[in-house]
């Protein structure tokens, strides 16, 4: 575990992944645990210039569906980590709208 991570995240919530609290941690899950694993990358796609603009500028469409569903995500976050104290500005920053 790195420092940065530990500063990011707080030794609370990290102590209770490390317990087994969090569900998605529980049983543990490193890479190559349960057996064999295969990463499997398909072709790359290259935007070019105009490209990657109109992406950046949400599409050049309306971005407020996407902020919309960010702040549901937000909200869902926040909703399972609820009971987990968080340690730090960095966290607190993390969920803030």
């Amino acid at each position: 575990m790195t420092a940065q991570a530990v500063r990011m995240f707080g030794t609370g919530m990290l102590d209770q992944m490390n317990a087994g609290f969090i569900p998605a941690f529980a049983t543990g899950g490193g890479i190559g645990e349960s057996g064999s694993q295969l990463e499997v990358t398909g072709p790359s796609r290259i935007f070019n210039a105009n490209q990657t603009a109109v992406m950046l500028n949400g599409g050049g469409g309306n971005s407020a569906n996407l902020e919309r569903k960010v702040d549901v995500l937000i909200d869902v976050v926040k909703q399972i980590i609820g009971p987990m104290k968080l340690n730090s500005d960095a966290d607190s920053k993390l969920f803030k709208k």
